[in-house]
């Protein structure tokens, strides 16, 4: 029996992000004039989509790639600060040693993501990593390891933290994990119908076992 295949998203869902990126957001925003996030405001912004955000934030479309590419390296500076969500490390292993395929693929850099794996000691944890460009670049990057890694969409399932996590699962056709820890929150991504809604790390190897289940 083959078992299945999980893909990671890694800011917000595997690495804890989210205060990093409203600071380095709101860093951004002074120079490239457009509206920060106030404290009291996150909760109402974690019910948005990143669409809505850039809209109601009135970031200047014109200047996204050169924003993203300035936030990552910002990111990569402030690198050491960054850890994984609590418990991550111990479901990861667990899954491991259960002959789960791991895999991680995500918007941001390999330079970035390799710095974190390499600062917690996993660095030999997943079996592939792959990077997508632009705010919408993950269905690309989605189909680009399915393809490469000769992965079967029955059994793969992608774990993330946003409403263009699930989107971009949907329109791949794998499963996809919600996850309520990160960027949206639960209302947000429920009305996008994921197929599992989770609040904790270990809900994945309950998730796993009905994978294996099914077959």
């Amino acid at each position: 029996m083959k078992e299945p295949v999980i893909i990671f998203d890694f800011d917000g869902t595997l690495a804890d992000t989210f205060e990093n990126f409203i600071a380095i957001g709101n860093t951004l925003a002074k120079e490239f004039k457009f509206k920060t996030i106030e404290r009291h405001q996150i909760e109402t912004f974690k019910n948005k989509t990143i669409r809505q955000a850039i809209r109601d934030l009135e970031v200047p479309i014109f200047h996204i790639p050169k924003l993203l590419f300035k936030g990552k390296k910002a990111q990569y500076d402030q690198i050491q600060n960054i850890t994984l969500i609590k418990n991550m490390a111990l479901i990861l292993t667990q899954l491991k040693n259960q002959n789960v395929q791991l895999g991680l693929v995500s918007t941001n850099t390999l330079k970035n993501i390799h710095a974190v794996l390499k600062n917690q000691h996993l660095e030999n944890m997943f079996d592939f990593i792959g990077v997508g460009s632009g705010l919408f670049g993950k269905r690309r990057a989605l189909n680009k390891v399915i393809k490469q890694h000769h992965l079967n969409r029955d059994d793969i399932l992608y774990v993330g933290d946003e409403v263009r996590d699930i989107e971009a699962s949907h329109h791949v056709g794998i499963a996809i994990a919600a996850v309520t820890w990160g960027y949206n929150s639960r209302n947000a991504l429920q009305t996008y119908a994921p197929d599992y809604l989770i609040d904790h790390p270990q809900e994945l190897l309950h998730i796993v076992q009905e994978m294996n289940a099914k077959k």
